[in-house]
């Protein structure tokens, strides 16, 4: 099979100038394609007919990462003719996920027929928080209290910004003596984790 004259199995890419393979493609009809972000960045996900793709084993449902063809865990089967006719990109209020539609009796990883859903499993590890050991400062102009600084960062492997709040938050007025400092970072999908430090204010001697 061919598309604009090239080797092209049943799926092929137009660049705007002329078409180009997917891999080796599938072996038989697609019937749905929709992009869609499963973590690792948007691709392209086909449904059909196709028992294969990229020679190996896919059925059903496949996903193109710009390189390579993958499967999607153990695809659809059984019934007469099982095929994916309809893929869709939806988020049902807990995170993103694909849904395919089609004649199949079975999607053996969810045990679902005709409707089904696949999606990132979903994200349970709370964000890594870094805080300092402890912070101390002189009472720079005598009057029992003061205006104390500090550094507080989280790192998340799926959320590149975690929501960091410390209480009292870096700036404050912190009175003479040691105050707990109790901060807390929270991630999208709402996991979080907490660290506290102590923060002393130290009377600075008057000179003589």
């Amino acid at each position: 099979m061919t598309a604009g004259g090239a080797v092209a199995n049943r799926i092929a890419k137009w660049n705007g100038a002329q078409w180009s393979a997917l891999g080796s493609g599938l072996n038989l009809d697609v019937r749905a394609l929709t992009v869609y972000d499963d973590g690792g960045g948007p691709a392209l996900y086909a449904g059909g007919l196709f028992t294969t793709a990229g020679g190996a084993a896919a059925n059903r449902i496949a996903k193109w990462n710009g390189t390579n063809w993958m499967a999607l865990g153990s695809g659809v089967s059984f019934g007469y003719f099982p095929k994916v006719n309809c893929l869709l990109a939806y988020d049902d209020g807990g995170g993103p996920a694909l849904y395919a539609g089609g004649d199949f009796a079975s999607a053996p990883d969810s045990g679902d027929s005709y409707l089904a859903k696949w999606g990132c499993p979903p994200d349970t590890t709370p964000p890594v928080l870094s805080c300092p050991a402890s912070v101390t400062v002189l009472d720079r102009s005598f009057d029992r209290q003061e205006v104390v600084s500090f550094t507080v960062t989280a790192t998340d492997a799926l959320d590149p910004a975690p929501i960091v709040v410390c209480v009292p938050p870096s700036g404050s007025l912190f009175p003479l003596g040691t105050t707990l400092v109790d901060c807390t970072a929270t991630d999208a999908s709402g996991n979080s984790s907490t660290c506290q430090f102590p923060v002393t204010v130290q009377r600075k001697s008057r000179p003589r």
